[in-house]
């Protein structure tokens, strides 16, 4: 399947993950907060799916890798390649995605769709720098890329 955000790798490193942070948590309250009960099952699965994969993928990271919203690992992190780390390399962004995904779903208006666009902007962005990062600090770290997908199991 072609890496159909391959734009991310042309995007520029040098940004402070504290700024790519910052915007991630705008991006979220944003749609959070002008989020109403509308109901639509789509939206409220989206949701559903999303808040269990990210609290499946914390739990998994508790007590090895020193959870942390930042992209940088800690220095006493520990690589997590079980759970649903086994299937993908990212599932809290996934969680992240798919929850606002339902957020954007339950009142599409562009400029919620624009939003959610931003997001994925900066959690690719993130992802890329956090990869990096991983790759330096944990040696097994490349052949846990080679067998594991990035955000969707099987898939991409």
């Amino acid at each position: 399947m072609p890496d159909i955000f391959a734009f991310a790798a042309y995007m520029p490193i040098h940004i402070p993950s504290r700024w790519l942070v910052a915007l991630q948590m705008i991006c979220i309250a944003t749609l959070a907060f002008t989020t109403h009960g509308s109901g639509k099952i789509m939206s409220v699965a989206l949701l559903w799916t999303g808040a269990i994969l990210g609290f499946a993928a914390i739990a998994q990271m508790l007590n090895r890798s020193r959870l942390s919203i930042f992209p940088e690992p800690k220095t006493d992190a520990q690589l997590v390649t079980h759970g649903v780390y086994a299937l993908i390399r990212h599932p809290m962004y996934t969680a992240v995605l798919l929850a606002t995904l339902g957020m954007v779903l339950s009142a599409s208006i562009w400029w919620r769709w624009l939003l959610w666009g931003l997001l994925l902007v900066v959690l690719m962005t993130k992802m890329k720098l956090e990869e990096k990062m991983l790759q330096q600090k944990f040696t097994p770290y490349e052949s846990y890329k080679a067998r594991t997908k990035k955000l969707l199991p099987f898939i991409w």
